[in-house]
């Protein structure tokens, strides 16, 4: 269950950054400070407590 969602963090993490910053700034950023939607966060959360399966599992 852990490892298919710290898998889906990691991809929605990458489609984050090409939906959000052109390939200059991809290439020249610091991404350190970006964050993902905290939403985000607490949704994989519940997904942990309760054991729900990810939306394209459903």
């Amino acid at each position: 269950m852990l490892l298919p969602l710290l898998t889906e963090v990691e991809t929605q993490w990458d489609l984050y950054l090409v939906n959000t910053y052109d390939s200059k700034q991809l290439q020249t950023e610091d991404f350190e400070s970006v964050c993902l939607p905290t939403e985000w966060f607490e949704g994989w959360l519940k997904q942990v407590q309760t054991g729900a399966p990810r939306p394209s599992d459903a």
